[in-house]
């Protein structure tokens, strides 16, 4: 085969060798390690939107309600996912997942999703964001876990993960 018809067959296939490996990751809906289920929680979102992501979570046995403004919170264990479909946010935390843990799960992601090497910047709220530079616009943004989040690491433990769907 010559050179240039391999080098095409491999620029052609890896988008969708790509989105084989991020459909994998959103398997792992039932895993017992905390940071495998934000993990998997967010890879849903990433391959299949805030809907298909609350319908693909749902259906592995996590428990969920929606609130009246169209918020769907589910959870198994202590690992939640916050998905709205009108806003076009996921948002997945872990009480026990530090925040460099759950870095490391962001930057397994955007590569796993994007490839290229991983970008790590302060977004406009001076969190931490994560992106591919092979696709800057979506990212990924590290805070800490709970009902006021930060962006700085306290060393208490907790974070979370917000993608944006839309």
């Amino acid at each position: 085969m010559p050179l240039r018809l391999c080098v095409v067959l491999l620029l052609t296939a890896s988008p969708a060798l790509a989105q084989d490996e991020i459909n994998a990751v959103a398997e792992g809906l039932s895993v017992s390690a905390p940071d495998m289920l934000m993990r998997a929680a967010l890879a849903n979102c990433i391959a299949y939107g805030a809907e298909g992501a609350i319908d693909r979570i749902a259906a592995a046995g996590w428990d969920s309600d929606t609130d009246d403004g169209g918020l769907t919170t589910l959870w198994l264990d202590e690992t939640y996912a916050m998905i709205s479909p009108d806003a076009g946010v996921c948002i997945t935390s872990n009480a026990m997942v530090s925040m460099p843990q759950a870095a490391a799960v962001a930057a397994d992601l955007i590569t796993t999703t994007y490839g290229g090497e991983v970008v790590v910047e302060p977004d406009e709220l001076g969190c931490t964001q994560i992106s591919s530079d092979a696709e800057p616009a979506d990212y990924i943004v590290l805070s800490s876990d709970g009902n006021d989040p930060t962006c700085d690491d306290t060393g208490q433990g907790g974070s979370a993960l917000t993608y944006y769907t839309e």
